[in-house]
């Protein structure tokens, strides 16, 4: 059963992309996001620097639920083109 009080536009269990889940808010977006039952692939600019972030969200909702993927120069045309590939409405 749904943490919902509603049906939301994009079904549970979908993966959904938030930027910077190393940074605070992004952090908090994939654990509110995890939290209600949705998938995340958060970008990082370096994966290998955030294992202990990886390890702390399975940990606490499970293994294969948070996918991290580096975009290490985000400024760059097209940088999210790969990190975007297989989440919702892509």
């Amino acid at each position: 059963m749904s943490k919902l009080n509603f049906t939301p536009v994009i079904p549970l269990g979908e993966i959904i992309l938030a930027t910077g889940v190393n940074g605070y808010i992004g952090a908090q977006v994939a654990e509110n996001l995890l939290s209600i039952g949705y998938r995340v692939r958060g970008t990082v600019r370096n994966i290998e620097k955030n294992k202990a972030l990886q390890e702390k969200f399975n940990d606490k909702h499970g293994a294969g639920k948070l996918q991290l993927v580096k975009v290490e120069k985000i400024h760059e045309k097209g940088a999210f083109e790969e990190a975007v590939k297989g989440t919702f409405m892509q």
